[in-house]
């Protein structure tokens, strides 16, 4: 998620992480379109949780 998203909001995405324990919330210096500035670094997040 961007941390500088004005739609979604970094707060939300914490609180899925309170309900749900197996989460990760990542916050990258981005914005909404955080996919297309940040797709390296959120691909090799998604490999590194399903390399577990």
């Amino acid at each position: 998620m961007g941390k500088n998203d004005p739609s979604f909001v970094y707060q939300g995405a914490q609180a899925f992480a309170k309900d749900d324990p197996n989460t990760d919330v990542h916050l990258l210096d981005g914005g909404h379109f955080v996919l297309e500035t940040h797709w390296q670094t959120i691909g090799q997040l998604i490999l590194d949780k399903w390399a577990k």
